[in-house]
């Protein structure tokens, strides 16, 4: 899916909070093979073992952040630790996606379905570019309301 949103307002419309402090674009509909790997091996990770399991794998071990609505903003550890006590699996249906112009940020947004509830959330992934292992991975997710 080779969507565009409009940058970081679309993020906003989609989660329904102006929470994620993001530079304003410009923003490209580009993803290439490797961004696109991770993001699909991490929903298929997610869907298949569970969102902590897919944290452990893919997030940026020192500079990742959950953020989900009525809960504090949560680096790695944290989220791990809230995602042991409230094992979810699910599914991510995309509505967007695009990159920044200088090609170290990609996002992807749009639904996530807890397998367990059937309930439906709005979702926010971002992934930045780390050069020194060249390697994409995980930098903020957020989603809207899990319970």
């Amino acid at each position: 899916m080779e969507q565009c949103a409009a940058g970081p307002a679309g993020l906003e419309s989609l989660v329904g909070s102006s929470d994620l402090s993001l530079s304003a674009g410009p923003w490209v509909c580009s993803f290439d093979a490797a961004v696109s790997q991770g993001v699909g091996d991490f929903q298929d990770t997610v869907r298949q073992d569970g969102i902590g399991p897919g944290l452990r794998t893919y997030a940026r071990t020192r500079d990742f952040l959950f953020y989900m609505a009525g809960q504090a903003p949560m680096g790695l550890a944290d989220a791990n630790r809230y995602f042991t006590d409230r094992p979810i699996l699910g599914a991510f249906q995309e509505a967007s996606r695009a990159r920044s112009a200088d090609g170290s940020l990609a996002y992807c947004a749009g639904d996530f379905t807890d397998s367990k509830e059937g309930s439906s959330h709005a979702y926010v992934q971002i992934w930045q570019y780390e050069a020194r292992v060249a390697n994409w991975g995980l930098r903020i997710l957020s989603i809207n309301s899990l319970r």
